[in-house]
Formats: structure tokens, C-alpha cells, sequence
């Protein structure tokens, strides 16, 4: 953490630190989002006595990050003009646009509020800053599913439900699902068809929760990816039971436990090396042989390679897979769900081999 220092002010008639914008205070966002951006710590300038000891009540209950310090002074305080950066009180800043600041600098706001009216149009401004592309989200999760998580995600903004909470919501949906499809019968099968895909849009509240409050962390991250690949290993498991509980033969269920065991050999090795490269969490990211390293390699072999597959990903991206899966056990057709997600996970294994082989002799060729 660097030492830079920001001062923020409050002026008697300016907009209170203490209003919520996008699920946290004006105060407590300028604190999280300086020590994103690696400063030591703010300094708040504000006479207003009665201002000041909401603001310090205010980080008694939320604390600043760990090691981020914070001070309260007086504008006539000797230390309310030692800073180095001056920040606007009732404005909102986003990481990139503090990231690259130099020293001793004003930054320009990247939203002003100016009235108590405003603080709705922040939000606004800030899940629109959030929002992901259609080609990093998938094209059901874009046009459907995060839709219908905004909706969610709005009524639990200003609650006290806590992203790691939204993420073991769906799990516990994700459990739901399996334990149907183990029971059994075209009822339950349907069920857990719908729970399942309820579950993938819970999945999207926790990371906009997260965004929208700046309380994104790596146990959360890894969290949410590690509830998305046991809620899917869990229905496979739960599928081989059922199908062999309604009379369809025990090979289905020596089938899925197999299934299960080539899925945790499979994703281990690659969440392992998202975390050795210090990647995001999440498999869609994955760093993959065919990927080109730049857009000047993009009209060779490899650039077209990773194209056609970066089309065909987006029929079996996660929120494809899960819709896919879904509608298959809406309909009670088991066989065909529980073989295409066998058939996913034993493809999977193929390509990550492949991939290692690659990259071994690649590795290779450089040394030579």
C-alpha cells in the first residue's frame, strides 16, 4: 500500500456522508474504493459536529478495510490540509479513475450528487457500470438471467444480506435440485429442474452485491465458483440415483459416480492454475493453448482455432448448460441431461490434456 493520502470534505450544506448510494454510505464507498486503489488511508475534513460523529459511528459498525487508516478532523485542524489528494464528499469515484492518479491532484467525480434525488441515479450510473458483456456472461445469462437477478439484487441492496450469504442461497438450491432428482419421480425431476435454474440466478446476485458495495473478496470468489461446480456434480449424482431408484438399471448411478470423479479431476487441476497465475476464479477464463496472446496473433491458426471455440462456448457456457439441463429435467428426460452433462465434464478432461501436452511442448521448444 502506498502512502498517498486523500482529504474529502463536507461542506454545511452539502449532500451527508452518511447516504446510502448502490448498498453502502457516500463515506464508507470513498474508504473502500481508496484502499482498492492502494492508498494509506482518508482524511475527513467536516465541522459539523453532529456530520462528524455519524461518520465515525458509521465505520464503528462497517470498518474500513484492514490497515486502511482513517482520521476526522476540523477544517481549522492543523492536519485538515495535509494531503495529497483532494476527493469531492457527496460524489462517486470509480477504481479506474483514481488508479493512475498522480499525487497532489483533484480528480473529476465520476458522479455528483447534488440532491437527495441523486443518490438514485448514482445507483443507476453504478449497475451500469457493473453490467458484463454479452461475450464474458453468455447470451442467456445476459438477455435473461441478469435481468431477473436485477431484480433481486435491488431488494436486497440496502439489506444486510451479505454476498457470501446470496451465494450459499444457491447452493442450498443447487442441494435442492440433486436431492429431487435423487428421490426421484417426473414431479421431483421437474423441481429440480427448476431449482436448478433458480439456482444459476441467485448465482449472479452475489457478485453484483459484491460490485455495487466494493465487498468483493478472494474467499467470496472462490466461494461462488466452488458452490456453481458442486451444485452441478451434485445433480449428476443425484440423477444416477434417481434413474436407478425408478427402475432405469444401476449402471446409470455407477455412471454419475464416475461422472463425479472425472469432474473433480478435471476442475481441480485447472482452478489450481487460475490461482498459480493469479487468473479470476472462474473457468470461463481459463487460459487455454488455443487462446491467441495478442489481437496481432489473432489471424493465425491459433486466433482462428480460439474463434470457433469461443463461438461454440457460448452453447455450453454455464448458463446454457444450466437452462439446457433444466428444460431436459422439466420435461423428465434424465437420460439425455445426465449424458450430456457426463459428456461436458469427459470432453472437458480431453481438452484439458491436451492443453498440458501443449503447453509441455511449447515449453520445451523454448528451452531448445
Amino acid at each position: 500500500m502506498s502512502e498517498t493520502w486523500a482529504r474529502i470534505e463536507h461542506s454545511q450544506g452539502g449532500l451527508s456522508l452518511t447516504t446510502m448510494v448502490g448498498g453502502t454510505t457516500l463515506a464508507l464507498r470513498h474508504a473502500r474504493t481508496a484502499s482498492r486503489v492502494g492508498w494509506a488511508g482518508l482524511r475527513f475534513v467536516i465541522d459539523n459536529e453532529h456530520e462528524r460523529a455519524a461518520v465515525q459511528a458509521l465505520f464503528a459498525q462497517s470498518p474500513a478495510p484492514d490497515g486502511f487508516l482513517l482520521e476526522f478532523v476540523r477544517s481549522d485542524a492543523p492536519a485538515a490540509r495535509d494531503h495529497e489528494v483532494l476527493l469531492d464528499g457527496p460524489a462517486v469515484y470509480l477504481r479506474d479513475t483514481l488508479s493512475a492518479l498522480a499525487p497532489s491532484s483533484a480528480p473529476t467525480p465520476d458522479f455528483v450528487l447534488n440532491e437527495a434525488a441523486d443518490a438514485k441515479r448514482a445507483e443507476a450510473f453504478l449497475f451500469a457500470q457493473i453490467r458484463k458483456s454479452v461475450e464474458l456472461d453468455g447470451v442467456i445469462a445476459y438477455y435473461v438471467m441478469r435481468p431477473l437477478a436485477r431484480v433481486f439484487t435491488r431488494l436486497l441492496l440496502n439489506t444486510s444480506v451479505s454476498p457470501n450469504q446470496a451465494t450459499l442461497s444457491a447452493l442450498a438450491c443447487g442441494i435442492g435440485a440433486a436431492i429431487c432428482a435423487g428421490v426421484g419421480g417426473a414431479g421431483l425431476v421437474a423441481l429440480a429442474g427448476i431449482l436448478y435454474w433458480f439456482g444459476g440466478v441467485l448465482d449472479c446476485i452475489d457478485g453484483e452485491l459484491a460490485r455495487m458495495r466494493l465487498q468483493s473478496s478472494k474467499i467470496g470468489e472462490w466461494l461462488d465458483s466452488m458452490v456453481d461446480e458442486f451444485s452441478t456434480i451434485a445433480l449428476i449424482l443425484g440423477l444416477g440415483i434417481g434413474l436407478a431408484r425408478d427402475g432405469y438399471g444401476d449402471h446409470w448411478m455407477l455412471l454419475a459416480f464416475a461422472g463425479s470423479v472425472v469432474a473433480v479431476m478435471t476442475l481441480g487441476p485447472m482452478y489450481a492454475d487460475l490461482h498459480r497465475r493469479k487468473l479470476p476464479i472462474d473457468t470461463a477464463q481459463f487460459p487455454w493453448f488455443f487462446g491467441s496472446a495478442s489481437a496481432s496473433t489473432t489471424s493465425g491458426p491459433e486466433g482462428f482455432l480460439g474463434k470457433a471455440v469461443n463461438f461454440i462456448s457460448y452453447f455450453i457456457r454455464r448458463d446454457a448448460n444450466i437452462t439446457g439441463t433444466a428444460l431436459l429435467l422439466i420435461f423428465n428426460i434424465r437420460r439425455v441431461s445426465l449424458g450430456i452433462l457426463l459428456g461436458a465434464f469427459v470432453v472437458a478432461s480431453i481438452l484439458l490434456i491436451t492443453h498440458y501436452s501443449v503447453m509441455k511442448m511449447r515449453s520445451r521448444s523454448a528451452e531448445s
